[in-house]
């Protein structure tokens, strides 16, 4: 019987922090400026507006300003991209978001093409998302994989030739995750809530990665003995933040594991900040 090594992000999620501190720290005494992420939440999504105020304790933690935007959740499509157009063009804005889940009749409206590429510090542009399918090499790449990737790091896991099957179809998790360990030269399938017999086919996984929204929906069923497994979920409930894994059947059965919270979570925030300076330097040079 064996018990999954947990994968903490907080130790290098600090190590980040503070390097990003410092130098943001020393760029603000030499020139008197910032950067500065704009955060755009539609609604009153718990989750979105959760997450939103983690990012903006973690800004003030580093240094970086944070503006939260909390649209109404029956603004119109024209309205919102207005909102979105107006923070791109603010020359004192460095890094733009679009938090998700969006409002049903938002869904479909392009609001990501409204966030421009060297802004997009979560990576869902268009330019941003098919440079990473082309050649992973994109302006800026979505901090939650990127944060799942280095912790899949610490195992010591060699990827090539690995089987990895992701759950979870998005745009921020999923889809570039999957290139990701694609240009690693993983065999990927990515699946998602409605994939028929799923726990069979989770269950072939080396590395299984759920970012599939819904609370402990993944079990011991679903995992290899051995298996990496990468929760990305984070839901909030009057209990707490849970993930989408149900840690009491997982451990038991998986080689690696990250918990929620405290897993992909503190090192997600720190590898946005990480692009928000990114994106800073570059538009000041």
């Amino acid at each position: 019987r064996m018990s999954a090594q947990l994968l903490q992000g907080k130790r290098l999620a600090q190590r980040l922090r503070a390097e990003l501190a410092e130098a943001v720290a020393q760029n603000h005494a030499r020139t008197g400026r910032r950067p500065c992420i704009a955060c755009v939440v539609i609604g009153d999504e718990a989750d979105a507006l959760g997450y939103a105020r983690t990012q903006k304790r973690v800004c003030q933690r580093v240094g970086i300003d944070y503006v939260l935007r909390n649209l109404p959740r029956d603004i119109r499509p024209a309205a919102a991209a207005a909102q979105l157009d107006a923070l791109r063009q603010d020359a004192s804005v460095s890094g733009l978001i679009l938090l998700t889940p969006l409002p049903a009749h938002l869904r479909d409206a392009r609001l990501n093409w409204h966030i421009a590429p060297d802004k997009d510090i979560d990576g869902v542009h268009p330019n941003n998302l098919g440079r990473l399918a082309a050649n992973g090499a994109p302006f800026f790449t979505p901090a939650t994989p990127a944060a799942g990737l280095a912790l899949l790091q610490e195992t010591g896991l060699e990827l090539e030739g690995k089987r990895a099957v992701i759950i979870g179809r998005s745009d921020t998790v999923g889809k570039p995750l999957a290139f990701h360990l694609l240009h690693r030269h993983c065999t990927v399938t990515l699946a998602h809530s409605r994939t028929r017999n799923l726990p069979a086919l989770a269950a072939q996984a080396d590395l299984l990665c759920v970012a599939v929204g819904r609370p402990q929906m993944v079990t011991g069923d679903f995992v290899k003995p051995g298996a990496a497994v990468l929760d990305f979920g984070a839901t909030y409930l009057e209990s707490g933040v849970t993930g989408d894994c149900h840690p009491e059947s997982v451990v038991p059965k998986a080689g690696w594991f990250t918990p929620v919270p405290g897993g992909i979570g503190p090192l997600t925030n720190a590898m946005l900040m990480r692009n928000a300076w990114r994106a800073y330097l570059q538009q000041i040079q």
